[in-house]
């Protein structure tokens, strides 16, 4: 029996998370894996009691459609570079949480993932994804760093 090899490569689609795919190109190489490219949708937050005027919040459902398709181009653009063609996830909720469980699920050999680097109080301001799947991942996390 073989087992199948799957690498997840979680994307935002900024410049900086799309300079990890050289290292999910290589690495998928050498492992013979299988990508999983990944966005998370997060639920969108409502506030009440102010007054902010009209205001149009997308849909959780229109937010996912339009991931999908960039989801679809990218994996169009990258499959050449693959020995296969990359599978295409769009999961719903918090980011770090969706994509240590979709890898768990998987039984991935490895999460890639970028870094944008930011220190002190930028970091504590923005948060980082990647810091919060490196720290309860079930398997190995490549954090590439990108400027």
């Amino acid at each position: 029996m073989t087992t199948q090899n799957h690498l997840v490569f979680p994307t935002d689609f900024s410049d900086q998370s799309l300079q990890a795919l050289a290292w999910v190109e290589r690495l998928a190489d050498k492992l013979g894996a299988e990508v999983h490219i990944v966005y998370v949708v997060e639920e969108p937050h409502f506030v009440t009691g102010l007054e902010l005027g009209a205001a149009a919040i997308p849909s959780t459902a229109d937010i996912a459609s339009s991931a999908r398709a960039s989801l679809n181009r990218l994996t169009d653009k990258i499959s050449g570079k693959l020995s296969r063609k990359p599978k295409a996830n769009v999961l719903i909720g918090y980011a770090p949480d969706e994509i240590r469980s979709y890898a768990a699920e998987l039984g991935a050999a490895m999460i890639v993932m970028a870094t944008h680097g930011h220190r002190g109080a930028k970091r504590l301001l923005l948060g980082s994804t990647t810091e919060a799947v490196l720290r309860q991942a079930t398997c190995p996390v490549v954090a590439v760093p990108c400027q």
